[in-house]
């Protein structure tokens, strides 16, 4: 790329992964997600949503910036990385309460690493130093089931000791010579015990001494808070999670001057499962046990790609490409968001870039840097971002439905109906509470993306999800006057009216497309 602009090899430079970037960074090029990242700030326990790479481990990691500027203390967790013996989370052979027990023990190790080593560098929580070790203590014990054995075995001894001494003594009265003779003894006793067990040992959590422990914490934290953000929540094999969550509900919940944020992709998660009497539950009711849940999905797609989405890639890619040309003693040459993306972009690239990341940051930033390969020494073009889509597409998502055939049969009727039938990139399905595992596969794998859901229809009990199949997938299929009518909201099947979208009770069911929970 030695031809190519400087400001597209930067572009091309951008970090996809917020793990892989310094905090400091992640902070700079942070773009809030409104009312998202204000909403987290309050001191309920929540959780939030959304897909891969729309930005919770970004927005959680502003969030412990903003925190610790605050003078609170946050601890941050990637669950991917707890525990020595992952493999032990997933072993079906062995009891869902010990599986779930040794994770949540995981945890609160981890926790207190992250105490110790705040308290260790930062003199603010210096305070908390002398109060950890109960916390361990409480989430560190062993149950033994089965027998134990305990011995106690006493030796005695004794010990002689015996020698002599030769002497030669000069005086007055003449040379004096002889050998003396001794001997000492001594009595010793040692005692030996010994522990042996026959039994299983099982990790055990205090839940009592831990609620005591974290509160003594939390005292010394007063009038700020310990936050705990438990991200990639989703690495947890969902048969523990309701079994985790339940642990967390009852250990670190119900805490004073604790805070928990959990970082969840929605359709891959399951954090309630009703008891099989049918009186109780395990695991923790969102917004019941919670604070309301917030989801990065509902307010970054913008079925139209309006102003207030261009308005955040905009300064999303300002940020980042601010920090490059300063790591590159380059300064901002850029007084604004606007003025960057002029000189990146030619007549009408950014606003087809908009499009085709459909509403997810991290998509953005990885077409961003495919176009601006593809664009060498120019700025980035249309054609340049309709070529990278229709990449992207075909290398990095539709590959993952490739092997799930249920979710493959249904994509291709989709495709088929939606792109090529019906010319248009937008569908309906008919909102069920069993909604078949195909369309979240989909959804999930980022081939088709929600933009309006729960459409009501006008006089009818009738509920209807707006979706929209991906920008990738008919780039190449339509014209482009085709893929302008497309997005035109004219052309939904929607209406808009008293702030809200519904559809009309003669909409064009042509649209619908109807999933069978066999797909």
């Amino acid at each position: 790329m030695e031809s190519a602009r400087p400001l597209n090899v930067l572009a091309a430079r951008i970090a996809t992964r917020a793990e892989t970037s310094e905090p400091q960074t992640l902070v700079r090029t942070f773009v809030n997600v409104q009312p998202v990242a204000d909403a987290l700030c309050n001191p309920d326990n929540q959780i939030l949503y959304g897909r891969r790479g729309t930005g919770k481990t970004h927005t959680l990691h502003h969030l412990a910036a903003q925190v610790l500027a605050a003078g609170g203390l946050p601890i941050y967790l990637d669950l991917r990385q707890i525990g020595s013996n992952t493999g032990l989370y997933s072993d079906d052979s062995e009891p869902l309460s010990l599986r779930g027990t040794t994770l949540l023990v995981d945890i609160l190790e981890g926790i207190h690493n992250e105490l110790l080593s705040r308290a260790i560098v930062d003199d603010r929580f210096e305070g908390i130093l002398h109060v950890l070790d109960d916390f361990v203590v409480a989430s560190t014990q062993v149950k033994v089931k089965g027998p134990v054995t305990e011995s106690e075995e006493t030796e005695h001894g004794d010990t002689k000791e015996s020698g002599s001494r030769a002497h030669i003594t000069v005086s007055p009265k003449g040379l004096d010579a002889g050998i003396e003779a001794s001997a000492k003894s001594a009595a010793s006793q040692a005692s030996k015990k010994s522990r042996q067990i026959s039994g299983t040992e099982t990790p055990k959590v205090v839940f009592g001494q831990l609620r005591l422990a974290a509160e003594k914490i939390a005292e010394q934290m007063q009038p700020h808070r310990i936050w705990v953000l438990l991200d990639e929540w989703t690495s947890v094999p969902i048969a523990l999670q309701p079994i985790l969550a339940d642990m967390l509900r009852r250990a670190i919940f119900p805490l004073r001057g604790w805070v928990v944020k959990i970082g969840a992709i929605e359709r891959r998660s399951l954090f309630y499962q009703p008891a099989p009497q049918g009186t109780d539950y395990v695991g923790l009711e969102p917004s019941a046990d919670t604070g309301a849940s917030l989801n990065l999905d509902e307010h970054l797609q913008e079925g139209e790609a309006g102003p207030e989405a261009r308005s955040f890639f905009a300064e999303l890619i300002f940020r980042h490409l601010e920090v490059l040309l300063e790591e590159h003693n380059k300064g901002t040459p850029y007084p604004d968001r606007n003025a960057l993306v002029r000189d990146l972009c030619d007549v009408g690239a950014f606003e087809e870039l908009v499009r085709a990341a459909e509403g997810v940051p991290r998509d953005a930033i990885q077409l961003l840097g495919k176009a601006a390969r593809c664009a060498g020494k120019n700025k980035i073009q249309r054609a340049h971002v309709r070529k990278s889509a229709m990449k992207h597409f075909t290398t990095d998502k539709e590959v993952i439905v490739t092997q799930n055939q249920s979710a493959w049969s249904l994509w291709k009727r989709i495709q088929k109906t939606v792109v090529l039938d019906g010319r248009s990139r937008i569908f309906l399905v008919k909102k069920r509470s069993d909604t078949p595992a195909s369309l979240l596969d989909l959804h999930d794998a980022r081939l088709i993306h929600l933009i309006r859901p729960s459409l009501t229809v006008r006089g009818k009990e009738d509920v209807y999800d707006g979706y929209c199949v991906d920008y990738g997938s008919y780039v190449n299929l339509l014209e482009e006057a085709e893929i302008d009518a497309a997005w035109d909201v004219r052309n939904s099947p929607w209406l808009f009216s008293d702030q809200d979208f519904y559809l009309s009770d003669n909409f064009d069911k042509s649209k619908v497309i109807r999933v069978h929970k066999s797909n």
